[in-house]
């Protein structure tokens, strides 16, 4: 199998062209000696850092310190990465990877059957000469610019000048004082001081060793301003844990099925009632954590989307949007609003589906929302689906197609199975394929009934949640 698309005509010819063009390689993170490589043994957990990982990451995969969980037994390797891999694999960072392996070794993909040996030939070419015939050979690579501490001797046959990274070492207080030091200057203490410090370091660097390019990372910040930079810089200094607000912050997405089933009425309760009041618990409750809320409502399409936002004036807009919702459809398909969580939510995100699940799910819709975000799935139904109550001959009709028949809902008698009996073996057959599909995809539910408590159900199955998770993490 060829990863490349076969191209036609000009294109062909273009990228036929791009082949014999010279390449400046202009951010290259190697050891500057090829020494490093030689004659040792890498794992794959060496092998993916740091890109791979943060595609791993964005999958759903937790990692450990120093690094991934297995990475020195190869079989806990393959164990613990397969699920994510298999969600990354046609990704920015690792199709790059597997073009390398097809080239270099002839392998289409990492498996469980081959990775073994496909590790066993890395470390086989880990010998004298690799940089050569990796850049310049099989990439056709004239210079590289690299990413070192240090400048490459003038000889050097493929790297040439250096990157410098000051915001890296302005993260932590050894790193403010080697700045300090290197130019000089009296210990670092404000906001001011440091940026004159790192311009006059910058300049060092240029002069003594080679800098031709800086890089720096931030992280986004709401309205910066100079009070927030120096009690950061505070932070920092009296080496305490600086966090990324971003990050700390949690989204909720509700995906809530307004489909005509679960929005008829009936005694004891409606379930369009219950699933209101879980939302606004679970609204409430996230805003009340300083945490983002949007919502997905959906019929068989995606008939409203409010994205995820902070403060009690967004979360009771997104409960009037709730309230007053007219879907356009009565059907219920929630993959349109999975496949819009997919594309909306670039950061790992809580998601959590309210619904009757009076409908197939599809295993794969899920899995995939499941391995990049935490699913959790909420089935809201009436006492009367579980088990009909014994009433005799009733007309009943489909709330979603129209359809309506009449049927015997007595009790069960010598000739075999009434119609409730039939119900109720119906809904236990769908509702134990539902457990099965959010189990192996390895998200959870929570399954109500109309008259349960929705406050103490909530509460029970998050703490449940929380001490299995520490019972996982050990934490």
């Amino acid at each position: 199998m060829n990863l490349r698309q076969p191209l036609n005509g000009p294109a062909e010819e273009l990228f036929e062209y791009s082949q014999t063009v010279p390449v400046i390689d202009t951010h290259e993170h190697v050891p500057l000696s090829e020494q490093a490589y030689n004659n040792t043994t890498m794992s794959f957990g060496q092998i993916f850092e740091p890109y791979i990982t943060k595609s791993l990451r964005s999958a759903g995969m937790t990692f450990s310190k120093p690094g991934p969980p297995g990475f020195r037994e190869m079989k806990e390797d393959w164990d613990a990465l397969e699920p994510y891999w298999l969600a990354t694999r046609h990704g920015s960072y690792t199709r790059p990877f597997r073009l390398a392996l097809q080239k270099f070794y002839g392998v289409d993909d990492l498996t469980r059957e081959n990775f073994r040996d496909v590790l066993e030939q890395i470390n086989a070419n880990n010998t004298p000469g690799i940089y050569e015939r990796v850049f310049q050979d099989a990439c056709g690579i004239e210079k590289s610019i690299v990413c070192a501490p240090s400048l490459p001797p003038k000889d050097d046959p493929i790297f040439k000048g250096n990157i410098i990274s000051p915001s890296l070492r302005a993260t932590s207080k050894q790193g403010i004082e080697d700045i300090a030091q290197d130019v000089g200057a009296p210990t670092v203490t404000s906001l001011d001081e440091l940026l004159e410090a790192t311009a006059v370091w910058m300049e060092k660097q240029v002069k003594e060793n080679g800098a031709i390019e800086f890089k720096t990372m931030t992280w986004p910040v709401e309205n910066p301003d100079r009070e927030k930079a120096q009690a950061a810089l505070n932070k920092i200094l009296a080496e305490e844990k600086l966090e990324n607000e971003e990050e700390r912050e949690l989204a909720v997405w509700l995906v809530v099925d307004a489909s005509a089933s679960c929005r008829i009425a009936a005694g004891g309760g409606a379930k369009w009632d219950t699933i209101n009041e879980l939302a606004a618990l679970l609204t409430f409750s996230a805003i009340h954590n300083h945490d983002r809320v949007g919502i997905i409502l959906c019929s068989d399409r995606v008939e409203q989307i409010l994205q995820p936002r902070k403060g009690r004036q967004h979360a009771l807009r997104l409960l009037t949007d709730l309230l007053s919702v007219q879907p356009r459809n009565k059907g219920s398909d929630p993959a349109p609003a999975l496949d819009a969580i997919l594309h909306m939510a670039q950061r790992r995100v809580l998601v959590l589906m309210l619904s009757d699940f009076l409908f197939d799910v599809d295993r794969e819709q899920l899995g995939a929302v499941a391995f990049r975000h935490d699913l959790v799935g909420v089935a809201v139904n009436h006492p009367s689906e579980i088990e009909p109550p014994p009433c005799g001959l009733a007309a009943v009709r489909d709330s979603e197609t129209g359809e309506a028949l009449v049927a015997d809902f007595g009790c069960s008698g010598k000739r075999g199975f009434a119609g409730r009996d039939i119900c109720k073996r119906t809904f236990d057959a769908r509702r134990t394929r539902l457990r099965e599909e959010f189990a192996a995809v390895r998200a959870d539910l929570l399954e109500l009934d109309t008259c349960s408590d929705c406050a103490e159900e909530l509460a029970r199955f998050f703490r449940h949640r929380l001490r299995r998770t520490a019972d996982e993490t050990g934490g």
